[in-house]
């Protein structure tokens, strides 16, 4: 008799634990679906698009002056005796964040950022949606962090999508171009 209700919660609780791990909850996470990192490549190259081959002073005529520019100076790690300028040009809706080279005037964008507008990306992406919705079109982030989803793209160049969330809805969407 003691055998068998040994059995018994023994079956009961590995067949507890199997039903448990079936289901996807945050603890079991479902990788992104391949449709779903599709969705992913194309809003980060629709956001890439827009900004691609913007210039800081193409910025400023088509935003105006900026909220605020800060600039910061770090030593090029490859390149000896050179400085790379980094200059974050802050508006109400966006801010972007150009890379410069201290031995030339080749300039870059390597981060956008939307922080607060109505103008959407494919497939309604834009501040102010849910998390639930961001989930539902991009899947399960790569890491989660202090309320924010960061998104990975490998394809030809990396890039990363880092939806921040409050109260279950997006408050800002940062577009990555550049690691280092």
């Amino acid at each position: 008799m003691r055998l068998f209700k040994f059995s018994s919660v023994a079956l009961y609780l590995f067949s507890l634990q199997t039903l448990c791990a079936s289901y996807p909850v945050i603890d079991n996470p479902q990788p992104a679906s391949l449709e779903q990192k599709k969705q992913l490549h194309t809003v980060i190259e629709q956001a890439r698009t827009v900004i691609a081959h913007l210039t800081e002073q193409e910025i400023t005529n088509r935003f105006g002056s900026p909220q605020s520019i800060q600039t910061s100076i770090e030593e090029n790690k490859y390149i000896g005796e050179t400085e790379n300028v980094f200059h974050v040009i802050r508006y109400n809706d966006y801010q972007f964040r150009i890379f410069r080279s201290s031995d030339s005037q080749y300039e870059f964008i390597t981060h956008f950022s939307i922080l607060s507008s109505n103008d959407g990306l494919r497939w309604g992406i834009q501040t102010g949606i849910s998390e639930a919705q961001l989930r539902y079109l991009f899947g399960t982030p790569e890491f989660i962090s202090d309320g924010m989803l960061v998104y990975e793209d490998a394809g030809e160049e990396l890039s990363g999508l880092i939806a921040h969330v409050q109260n279950g809805k997006v408050i800002q969407l940062d577009f990555c171009f550049y690691y280092e």
